[in-house]
């Protein structure tokens, strides 16, 4: 796999994990909507700020999964 390669598939898998956050989000609004917030303000936010850079989330890891895409690609253009 070359790193354009990986880029592409982690993007995928990122978009698979936020389709899957969104699920998550729709279960606690039905069945717990008391727990909603705080998931949303704690887990929820650690987990879309630790990927990529999307509207709306003001939690950002220190080292996120769109650094490394930069940091994979900045590798790939200088090989």
């Amino acid at each position: 796999m070359t790193r354009a390669e990986a880029v592409e598939r982690l993007r995928e898998l990122a978009d698979e994990i936020y389709y899957v956050l969104d699920e998550m989000e729709d279960i606690l609004k039905e069945a717990a909507p008391e727990e909603l917030e705080r998931a949303r303000l704690y887990w929820m936010a650690h987990i879309r700020g630790a990927l990529l850079s999307r509207p709306g989330w003001m939690a950002r890891s220190v080292i996120s999964l769109e650094d490394t895409l930069e940091a994979l690609e900045e590798d790939e253009v200088e090989e």
